[in-house]
């Protein structure tokens, strides 16, 4: 039994220690790499630091279980005609576009197509005033 007790107790400093460098290891790393955006915003900067953790947990418990801002309360009954408006409405601009385009292209090649006759016919009474 004293053989055990001794090997329980030598496998239980190696988890200790071996948990205490791995440890060191990772903070060393989490240090290098600095706070991400989520710990700056909510001001965790320092692990160690009491007074730090309960400011952080107190933002964190306000931003979850405060008052509700009217940005945060959207009636959800509302938000599907709100779609239906924005869709309808951007449907009818971009079609008065097309048929706006359209007409404009139409005018474009109307003339340009007079333009032609005209250059045609033009060049047609020359030829035949030079016979």
């Amino acid at each position: 039994m004293n053989k055990y007790g001794i090997v329980v107790n030598l496998l239980i400093l190696v988890f200790i220690i071996s948990s205490l460098v791995i440890g060191n290891a990772v903070d060393q790393e989490v240090k290098k790499q600095g706070p991400n955006a989520a710990e700056r915003a909510i001001g965790f900067l320092d692990p160690f630091n009491r007074w730090a953790k309960l400011k952080s947990c107190a933002k964190l418990a306000w931003i979850n279980y405060g008052p509700k801002s009217e940005r945060t309360e959207t009636p959800h009954s509302d938000t599907g005609k709100l779609m239906k408006e924005a869709v309808t409405k951007s449907y009818e601009t971009s079609k008065g576009t097309a048929e706006h385009a359209a007409k404009v292209a139409g005018h474009a090649v109307h003339t340009t197509a007079e333009k032609v006759k005209r250059t045609v016919s033009g060049s047609e009474t020359e030829n035949e005033q030079e016979l």
